[in-house]
Formats: structure tokens, C-alpha cells, sequence
């Protein structure tokens, strides 16, 4: 534990001093010595050798939660893994194809019947297949119904797809979907003919493969391993920045101060998770285990069909080796935002990087790579953000080298981690220490990190500072709302989220929220956004998508912010008693800060939106009554 001066938790496990396990130790300790790689509390690493056959390092450093600096990160702590979640339920899927239950070619209409819509198109429908949503190519534009993973469970998808617009044309583009993946789960569900996507992923996955540290959401990890659970810690901009501190190959930097939370549970063990992305992204799990992933995917490098390291071979090398080929080429913006050092990408067949069956690149490091070690190595690689945690996988496929890396930073920014991941994949191929902090060096340079990370976003806070969740940054510098709250009030959804998603309430004089578990009054101050204008103006200051309604709108609007308070003891979210739910996406209810919610009401006040950024969702208003107690309005009875 670096900055405790306390011991780091390593396991190399038959490696000898002077290897590739004590230096990969060594080159970390340096590195989280200095900013921005300080920040994190702390970290887990797992590192597989020689096709899956070896584990080559499995290490923890720094602490579970800066509550209590005596328990340290180890190869057991738990972490939310984010998006990797989408590569175990590729595996899962796969075994079905390996015993011919589907095919990555199956329609999906066939498995999930005639419930099953997507969009309006009857073709789209009819001939959207496995492959076509695990690549990412659907139609689906990115965010494009994300909130639907933390709303319902994945077994409402079927039906509410059939009342979306696909963002672009079928197989036309590469462009990121959690939705596509929510749906891949019941997917997955039905062609197992298993109660949930967890059911079945437990019993073709993760019970072959003794993964017992692995679990689908907060809900479901047992209360015997509770403490194993990786604090979230995240920064405020009205708490401040630490003493300067060294910076890696730059200026001293301030870090930001953090605050910590317990990850808390949002229901009974085995009921959905509330706000959390569904078979999206919901998993925890260990270094521990995602070696035992790692080797499963690596011994798609070795002849035969022998499984290494003990891990039983549960999906054919064919198969593995098929999950990462190219499905669907992605951009060159989407290879350098992922950090890949030299950040551009080939176009020749066979070398640019696409997007694989699980996997966000699969392709070659390209030729302007700092080292010689990483130039031309076949690659695969997952990333997986909440806002809880963050997690990096890599492999270098030729050579049968994976690294996995996890944080218990939240927030927004992941990219230390990514470029730990690339440096310690240059120390495992045989990159000296200073080629491996050329790499990362790169790779903060592909994604602009420094530049971006320490620079102030363009919106506002009580305390005259920044936050990122904020969309407009407009301070109306009044006491109280331009307009009566009954104006605003009603309920709040549309055709595929349902008609009454959220409730905006006047209680003793206040306006009150009431979405899923969360019943609470909404802040407003001097420092929030009113914007007075034109709905036409108006609409031109938002995201295409969310004014796209509000510009058909006549005469004068008003936007007025509001912000969910960071106290909802009954939901699990408390400033007060430091605990957080919600575990995904950049967090319904993003503690430390509060969840903005902008309503505008047109000049007739007949017409009415609620647009939740950080959620990019806008509802329109469908009815100004409020009743919580009439079917289909705000369903509560998922949280306990």
C-alpha cells in the first residue's frame, strides 16, 4: 500500500525475482507514486502467461476504501467490471453455440418469439441476428435506451424495442449499444430456457469455471463476502484538491479530494438491482477470477483441444477464436478514444481494428506504437466503466498474454487505468520499463488526458465551481422557480420507457421527484440554469435528440434545473451515512453531487418535458395529474 508506506498484497505465483511479475510490481510502484496514477485508492492486477497455461502475477495495491486503511485490495476484492460484464455473456452464449442451442447467426426474432419488436421497421425485425447486436451494429445509436437496463429487468426489452427509431441503418455503422446488450441477455435467457440471464450464466459459465467470486449485481453477492466489496470513491468540485503532488513526466498536479461511499444494496439477494445496467454491465467480480477467464479466452492460441490452467474448456477454441476476429470495422475516433497507443487505424483487411463478439477492438497494434513490443501483436480488448468502478482487460492473442486492471475510482474519468493496462501489456511482452511508460505516455497523449482531465468543465455549482453532470450552465440567479410548481408537476414518460417513468409532485411548497425507489424534494437555488426563450432557441441549446420535440413547440419556453438531493436514506444514497446504490452508468443519482432533472413548460403550459442528462432521456409530460397508486405509474416494488 504505496501511499500508507504499508506492503503491497502480491501473489507471483512460480515466478522467480528479475521476471516479468517482479517487474511489472516495481514499475507500478513507481508509477502510483505520482499523479494522476495516485488517485486511485486502489487497484487489482491479473496478469495470464503462455496461452492461458500460467498466471503469471495476481496482486493487489492500496486499500478497499479510504474508511479503513487496514484492509487491504488482494486478487479477492470484489469490483464492479462494468462492460468485461458483456464478454462473459458472450461466453455464455457461446457455449449454447457450441452445443448447437443457436447460432451467432440465429435471428433473434426466432429465439424470443412474436413479442420481440425493433423499431418500426418489420424488416429490421425480421432479420436482426446474435451476431448484428454483439458487434454493435443493430441501429442502435449510442446511449439510445441505456436507461432501460437500470429501469427494467432485460425481460421487458423484447417488447418496449418495438416502440424505438433505430439511430442509423441497419448494419451501417459501428456504434457502441448497451441496449443491444440488455437485449443479448434475455436472448440468452430464453435459448437456456433459464429463469433470468444470471441463471443462465451462472450455470454455462461460471459454475464450470468455479467463478464463485463472480456475481451478477450488488444484490446477488452473498453476505459472506459483503466486506469484500470495493468502496466507490469519487470527487466533488466544491470539496477541493489535495497538496500538489508529482506528476508522471509532467508539471505538479492537484488532485481532487474524494469522498467515500458504500456500495449498498438496492434489494434482496436474487431481485433485480435497481438503477444497475442489467446483463449490459452489472457484474462484480475478482482478479482472481477474471484470470480463470483470461486463460479460458487465451487457450484459443494452443493447438487441440486441451484446456490450460486447470479451466475446462467450456467453449470451443473455434468458437473463442471466432469471439475475437473482426465483426464490424470501427472508427479511428473509436480506437484513439479507447487510448490504443498511436491511435490510428489501418484500414487494410485483416488489420483494422473492428469490433469482435464481446469486445470492443480486435486487430493489430498499429505500426506507430512506442514499442516494438506491442507493433503488429494481434489484439483483443474489453473496458468496463460505472460509476462505481473501472476495469481493463487486453490480450495479445499471438503471443497468449492477458492483463486485467481494476480500480475503486468512480466517476467519469478511466483513463489512468488505461494506460496502466498498456504499459504493464508492453512489461509482459518484453518492453523494458522505459518503453512501457513511453506507451502510456502515448496513450495519455492519444486521449488528450491531460488536457482534458485537469481542465474545468463549462457548467456550474453552489460553490462556483465545476461539475460534469450538469448540461447547460445557465445560474439564474433566483430564489425561487420563474413559474408555479403546479405547472411543472405531473407524470412524465413516452412509448418505450412507459407512460410514467417519472412523477414531479408539489409537496409543502416544493417540487418532489418520484422515479423507481427514489421519493425525494428537488433542490433549487441562485446557482441553477433558468433559460427563458423561444422553444425554437431553446431546443438549439440541447442535444439534437432531446430538443428535437420541444422545437415544434410554439411561442416562449422555460428550462428551469433542479437537482435530486444527495439524502435518500430509503434508496440506499446518503451523504450522510456515506452509501451509494445505483451501481451503473454514470449513476442515476451520481454522488457526491445531485442529479439534475431540467423541466420545460411551454408558454400554454400545456405542453411539458423533464430531461434527465445524465440518464440522456427526455419525457414528455403525459399527464398533469399525479397518482402514484394507478397501474402503470412509478413501480416501486422492485426496490425493498
Amino acid at each position: 500500500l504505496l501511499l500508507l508506506g504499508l506492503p503491497w498484497h502480491v501473489q507471483a505465483l512460480g515466478r522467480e525475482q528479475g521476471t516479468v511479475a517482479s517487474s511489472v510490481v516495481q514499475w507500478l510502484q513507481d508509477r502510483r507514486a505520482e499523479a494522476p496514477f495516485s488517485l486511485a485508492p486502489g487497484i487489482a492486477v491479473a496478469i495470464v502467461s503462455e496461452h492461458g497455461a500460467h498466471v503469471e502475477l495476481l496482486m493487489g495495491d492500496g486499500v478497499q476504501s479510504l474508511r479503513d486503511v487496514r484492509t487491504p485490495v488482494t486478487e479477492h476484492t470484489l469490483f464492479e467490471i462494468g462492460s468485461v460484464s458483456k464478454t462473459l455473456i458472450a461466453l455464455a452464449l457461446a457455449t449454447l453455440v457450441d452445443m448447437r442451442v443457436l447460432t451467432w447467426d440465429v435471428r433473434v426474432a426466432d429465439i424470443l418469439g412474436s413479442s420481440f419488436g425493433f423499431g418500426p421497421d418489420n424488416y429490421v425485425r425480421d432479420h436482426l441476428t446474435l451476431r448484428d447486436l454483439l458487434s454493435h451494429r443493430s441501429g442502435l445509436a449510442e446511449g439510445q435506451g441505456d436507461f432501460l437496463g437500470g429501469l427494467r429487468p432485460s425481460a421487458a426489452a423484447p417488447q418496449l424495442l418495438r416502440h424505438t427509431r433505430l439511430g442509423h441503418g441497419f448494419r451501417e455503422v459501428f456504434d457502441y449499444s448497451n441496449t443491444g446488450w440488455t437485449l443479448a441477455g434475455e436472448v440468452l435467457r430464453v435459448a437456456a430456457n433459464a429463469s433470468s440471464w444470471c441463471a443462465a450464466l451462472k450455470t454455462h459459465l461460471l459454475g464450470p469455471l468455479a467463478m464463485h467470486e463472480t456475481f451478477c449485481d450488488r444484490n446477488a453477492v452473498s453476505e459472506s463476502q459483503d466486506d469484500m466489496v470495493a468502496d466507490v470513491h469519487k470527487s466533488s468540485p466544491c470539496d477541493g484538491t489535495e497538496e500538489p503532488t508529482r506528476a508522471f513526466r509532467h508539471a505538479n498536479v492537484r488532485n481532487p479530494k474524494l469522498q467515500t461511499f458504500r456500495m449498498t444494496r438496492t434489494g434482496r439477494t436474487g431481485t433485480f438491482a435497481w438503477g444497475a445496467a442489467d446483463a449490459s454491465g452489472s457484474v462484480l467480480s475478482s482478479a482472481s477470477d477474471m484470470s480463470r477467464m483470461m486463460s479460458l479466452l487465451l487457450g484459443a492460441g494452443t493447438s487441440g483441444e486441451q484446456a490450460p490452467l486447470g479451466v475446462p474448456q467450456v467453449v470451443r477454441k473455434g468458437t473463442l477464436k471466432e469471439m475475437m476476429s473482426a465483426q464490424m470495422v470501427v472508427p479511428t475516433s473509436w480506437a484513439a478514444g479507447l487510448g490504443m497507443p498511436g491511435g490510428t487505424n489501418d484500414p487494410r483487411p485483416g488489420v483494422a481494428f473492428a469490433a469482435g463478439l464481446g469486445f470492443d477492438l480486435v486487430g493489430q497494434f498499429p505500426s506507430t506504437s512506442s514499442t516494438t513490443a506491442l507493433r503488429g501483436r494481434s489484439y483483443a480488448e474489453k473496458n468496463g466503466d460505472t460509476a462505481m468502478h473501472k476495469a481493463r482487460l487486453g490480450l495479445l492473442l499471438d503471443v497468449g498474454i492477458g492483463v486485467m486492471l481494476m480500480s475503486n475510482l468512480g466517476g467519469e474519468v478511466g483513463g489512468q487505468l488505461t494506460a496502466l493496462k498498456f504499459g504493464v501489456l508492453a512489461l509482459a511482452a518484453g518492453a523494458t520499463d522505459q518503453e512501457a511508460s513511453d506507451v502510456l505516455e502515448q496513450t495519455m497523449q492519444t486521449t488528450s488526458f491531460w488536457s482534458q482531465h485537469f481542465a474545468p468543465a463549462a457548467t456550474c455549482t453552489p460553490c462556483k465551481s465545476v461539475l460534469g453532470d450538469s448540461a447547460i450552465c445557465a445560474p439564474g440567479n433566483l430564489s425561487r422557480p420563474p413559474v408555479e410548481l403546479d405547472v411543472l408537476a405531473g407524470m412524465f414518460g413516452d412509448e418505450f420507457y412507459g407512460p410514467a417513468v417519472l412523477g414531479l409532485s408539489v409537496q409543502a411548497g416544493s417540487l418532489a421527484a418520484h422515479l423507481g425507489p427514489v421519493h425525494a424534494v428537488l433542490d433549487f437555488g441562485s446557482h441553477h440554469t433558468v433559460i427563458q426563450e423561444s422553444c425554437t432557441a431553446l431546443a438549439r441549446r440541447l442535444p439534437p435528440a432531446v430538443g428535437a420535440d420541444i422545437s415544434r413547440s410554439t411561442g416562449l419556453c422555460v428550462m428551469v434545473e433542479f437537482r435530486i438531493a444527495s439524502e435518500i436514506p430509503a434508496a440506499g444514497i446518503s451523504m450522510l451515512n456515506n452509501t451509494i446504490a445505483f451501481p451503473w452508468g454514470c449513476g442515476t443519482v451520481p454522488l457526491p453531487t445531485a442529479m439534475p432533472i431540467y423541466v420545460i413548460v411551454s408558454e400554454s403550459k400545456q405542453e411539458a418535458w423533464a430531461w434527465l442528462p445524465t440518464a440522456d432521456v427526455i419525457f414528455p409530460r403525459q399527464s398533469q395529474a399525479v397518482d402514484l397508486s394507478t397501474p402503470g405509474s412509478v413501480d416501486t416494488s422492485v426496490f425493498v
